[in-house]
């Protein structure tokens, strides 16, 4: 049986607001069969649902996304992965 650990909130609290002091960011490339050029509504999915959490910039024909939430970031990255991008940390 897998013994259950339970920390005090101000305690998570505490570590939560600290892993958000930083900053997480991402490049996305993108696929060679689309001409290494984002669909547009691939960009548009991307940054409409993310905007509110993140910074999302094109550079060099690459997607930068910037946040300080890493379990969005986290998610973000799954999603990403899951449409057959490259992603890099």
């Amino acid at each position: 049986m897998t013994e259950k650990v339970i920390f005090a909130k101000d305690l998570v609290t505490s570590w939560l607001n600290k892993i958000k002091e930083k900053e997480y960011s991402i490049t996305v490339h993108p696929k060679e069969e689309n001409g290494f050029q984002f669909p547009e509504r691939f960009l548009r999915s991307v940054t409409d649902s993310n905007k509110e959490w993140s910074e999302i910039s094109q550079v060099e024909g690459k997607l930068v996304i910037k946040s300080k939430d890493p379990i969005k970031m986290a998610s973000l990255i799954i999603q990403i992965e899951g449409m057959g991008y490259s992603v890099e940390e």
